[in-house]
């Protein structure tokens, strides 16, 4: 990936390990796996369909992950 396409994360920056050392680059073709695990505010209702639609931000605010449980 190009640095021009690269966005740091807020509270992503970490200090090294006591005893760390760089021993060479990284492959820039490797790929990584990362797994994001987040809570909901609360549960999707199992509801028949009611033919009432919700916008993207509206089931965002009441499903959507819960700030609260964010770690940095």
């Amino acid at each position: 990936m190009s640095s021009s396409r690269r966005i740091a994360l807020n509270g992503s920056d970490r200090v090294p390990l006591p005893g760390a050392r760089v021993i060479g680059p990284t492959d820039p073709h490797q790929l990584m796996q990362v797994s994001v695990i987040l809570t909901h505010r609360q549960a999707l209702a199992n509801a028949k369909p009611s033919g009432k639609f919700m916008s993207h931000s509206e089931l965002a605010a009441q499903c959507g992950a819960n700030p609260r449980t964010w770690t940095r």
